[in-house]
C-alpha cells in the first residue's frame, strides 16, 4: 500500500492526465502525428516498423491478458475501475513501444542534436510517468506495469532488426 498512502487530491489529477496519455485512443492518435512528423521529416522509411512496433505491443498485451487472466487490485488500493484483465500493462507496453520506438528513431538514427537529445528525454519521462500512473492509480500491480515496458520493448527490439535488414538491403 505504499502508493497508496501518499495520494492527494491534486496528484490524483496529476497522474490521471498521465494515463490518459497512454490510453488506445490518444496512442492512436499519437501514431497518426508521428506519422505525419516522419513523412515531413524524410524519414518515412520508419513509418512500416513503427505499426508493426505498436499494433505487435497491443497484439501481445492482449493475448497475454487472455493467458494469464489476472485480476486487477481492487479497494481500497484501486481508485478506478478498469474492466479487462491486469497483466500486463497495455498502457505502459504502448507508450514503451510507441515512445520508446520514437526514441530511437531520434537518438538511435540520423545526425545528433541537443534537440533530439532533450525531445527523447521527454518521451522517456513521459512513458515513466504512465506506467507510474497506473500504480498509482491502483489499476496496476508492479509487475503488470514492468511487463507492459518488457513487452514494448520486445517490439521496439523486432522494430529496429525490421528496419536494419531493410536498409541493409538497400545498400546492396
Amino acid at each position: 500500500m505504499g502508493v497508496a498512502s501518499e495520494r492527494t487530491l491534486p496528484l490524483t489529477h496529476f497522474f490521471s492526465v498521465f494515463t490518459n496519455l497512454g490510453d488506445a485512443w490518444l496512442t492512436v492518435f499519437a501514431v497518426s502525428i508521428a506519422c505525419i512528423v516522419l513523412f515531413a521529416t524524410k524519414r518515412r522509411r520508419f513509418v512500416p516498423e513503427l505499426f508493426t512496433v505498436v499494433a505487435g505491443s497491443a497484439l501481445s498485451v492482449w493475448m497475454l491478458k487472455l493467458y494469464f487472466v489476472l485480476p486487477r487490485p481492487t479497494d481500497p488500493i484501486a481508485l478506478m475501475t478498469v474492466d479487462s484483465y491486469s497483466f500486463p500493462s497495455g498502457h505502459a507496453a504502448a507508450s514503451m513501444a510507441l515512445y520508446g520506438f520514437l526514441i530511437w528513431i531520434l537518438v538511435g538514427t540520423g545526425k545528433k542534436s541537443r534537440g533530439r537529445t532533450q525531445l527523447a528525454a521527454a518521451l522517456s519521462l513521459l512513458i515513466i510517468m504512465i506506467g507510474y500512473s497506473r500504480l498509482y492509480l491502483g489499476v496496476h500491480y508492479l509487475s503488470d506495469v514492468v511487463a507492459g515496458y518488457f513487452v514494448g520493448l520486445v517490439w521496439i527490439g523486432i522494430g529496429i532488426m525490421l528496419s536494419r535488414t531493410k536498409w541493409i538491403r538497400r545498400l546492396r
